[in-house]
């Protein structure tokens, strides 16, 4: 397999764990220009698009 392929298959992956580490930084008050609001939603998206990587139909 070549690195193309496996960033097809495991995008929806990437992105996720992204948008999760994202969140939990700006809830760790990393970043202080963006509000725990922000770090909420964030966090909640990384954690939906894990889900649908899931349970997604192969």
């Amino acid at each position: 397999m070549n690195i193309a392929s496996l960033l097809k298959k495991y995008a929806a992956l990437i992105v996720g764990a992204g948008f999760l580490l994202l969140g939990l930084l700006t809830l760790a008050k990393v970043f202080d220009d963006l509000s725990r609001n922000a770090g909420v939603a964030l966090t909640v998206v990384g954690i939906a698009t894990i889900i649908y990587f899931l349970f997604r139909n192969k």
